[in-house]
């Protein structure tokens, strides 16, 4: 892991990583309640327009790929992990 709680201008980046295969992933973690976890769209269209402005930033300025994963987590830590959330 790279960092955590990352701020930036559009969005605060819950986990950046750098993968074994040099990409960059950015990784948004939603809290979402149990009956939520398959059924529920865990973040709403405004922050989705937000965090798109990010990644998109993000692949402009680094030079290597970007990818962004929504990972949402329920209070049994159950996780269901959505790659490549905003492609």
């Amino acid at each position: 892991m790279i960092c955590r709680n990352l701020p930036t201008v559009f969005s605060e980046i819950d986990l950046v990583f750098l993968s074994a295969d040099r990409e960059i992933w950015l990784v948004e973690v939603k809290l979402v309640a149990h009956d939520e976890l398959i059924f529920a769209r865990p973040v709403k269209k405004q922050q989705m327009q937000r965090l798109k402005r990010l990644i998109d930033r993000w692949i402009e300025s680094v030079d290597k790929p970007v990818r962004f994963h929504l990972a949402a987590v329920n209070h049994e830590n159950e996780v269901l992990v959505f790659e490549d959330f905003l492609s």
